[in-house]
């Protein structure tokens, strides 16, 4: 049972680590900025727990995907935040969800 949770394990982290690789590729990272690109690998490599980061590089923050609006999601008047339709409040600022997005 061992052997088949580290094998399970390690399938895991192969899959996560290729989506992290595809994600880099669609942000435009993987084009023309190589520079760019390796640091962004390399920062996940490192939170990762493998390999190591190089000296001088500072981790990239990752740009946020639109999310897409589902029946009842609404936007915080306040900070803009996308919520879901399941909170009344929201949970960056904490402002209630107004009355015209029920």
């Amino acid at each position: 049972w061992y052997q088949r949770r580290v094998h399970g394990h390690k399938l895991w982290v192969q899959q996560q680590l290729a989506a992290q690789t595809s994600l880099v590729e669609v942000a435009g990272l993987g084009t023309g900025e190589p520079d760019a690109a390796s640091a962004c690998i390399a920062t996940a490599t490192a939170s990762s727990g493998g390999g190591q980061r190089r000296e001088g590089t500072l981790p990239m923050k990752q740009p946020v995907p639109p999310q897409l609006m589902f029946p009842g999601d609404w936007h915080c008047p306040a900070c803009g935040d996308h919520q879901f339709a399941k909170n009344r409040t929201c949970r960056s600022c904490g402002a209630v969800r107004p009355p015209t997005s029920w």
